[in-house]
């Protein structure tokens, strides 16, 4: 009996490394990935390049993935999962609704701003932009496998909407943020903040990621509306 349990706790730490080595291939492999895209634009990105850049052979690399177009859509998803495994933290700590916020804020900006050279490329690279116009409409010009990516992006993407809205709703049950559908607010907060983002590649011009983060905190908690007692007073005034 304790030989097989013995047997057991080897084969169950053997199974646990093998998974770890997997996940550190997979994630060198997509590092390798972003560095050639940063280089060349998804047009000149191949499998032979990202192999070189990882030092793996390129049968590793095809082994974890099918396709260049694959291996970007997996780059998506593993950004989606540190934001998710993030979120999940933030929501977990003893800390006030507000300040969750500004933790998710805060990571967004910072991340964007390590992602800056990526996105700028992938904007501008009409190869790519072609391929996600023909993923978003799901054609028949897509492969079973980059359907089911999208698929994962999408599912992910609602997982972390639906973490951030509780956030939203148990500020809303502290009194922190005002009554309103913390799903729909979620969706607005994502709303702006990807259009801040985007504003940077038109306007090079920036406050440090704490100003950014402050301004972006202090718009979405108290917009451009002043309170109604301050407007009552303010008719007055001019009366």
């Amino acid at each position: 009996m304790i030989r097989i349990n013995r047997e057991k706790r080897n084969f169950s730490q053997r199974l646990e490394r093998e998974v770890r080595r997997r996940q550190a291939l997979r994630q060198a492999i997509i590092q390798a990935a972003e560095k050639v895209i940063a280089r060349s634009g998804y047009a000149g990105l191949t499998m032979d390049d990202v192999a070189r850049e990882a030092e793996l052979s390129k049968a590793t690399v095809y082994n974890y993935f099918r396709s260049k177009g694959d291996l970007v859509l997996e780059l998506f998803i593993y950004y989606f999962e540190k934001f998710y495994r993030l979120i999940v933290r933030i929501k977990s700590e003893s800390k006030s609704s507000t300040e969750k916020l500004r933790e998710i804020i805060a990571y967004f900006l910072r991340f964007s701003r390590e992602k800056e050279i990526i996105s700028r490329v992938l904007m501008v690279d009409r190869v790519f932009l072609r391929k996600m116009r023909i993923l978003a409409g799901a054609t028949e010009q897509s492969s079973s496998r980059e359907k089911d990516l999208i698929t994962e992006i999408k599912k992910q993407r609602e997982e972390i909407i639906k973490e951030t809205s509780e956030i939203i709703a148990e500020g809303i049950a502290r009194g922190e943020f005002r009554t309103m559908d913390s799903v729909l607010a979620t969706r607005l907060i994502e709303a702006l903040l990807q259009g801040f983002i985007h504003g940077r590649f038109w306007n090079p011009s920036r406050y440090s990621l704490e100003k950014e983060t402050e301004i972006l905190l202090d718009f979405l908690l108290f917009g451009l509306g002043r309170k109604k007692e301050e407007m009552k007073g303010a008719s007055h005034e001019t009366i």
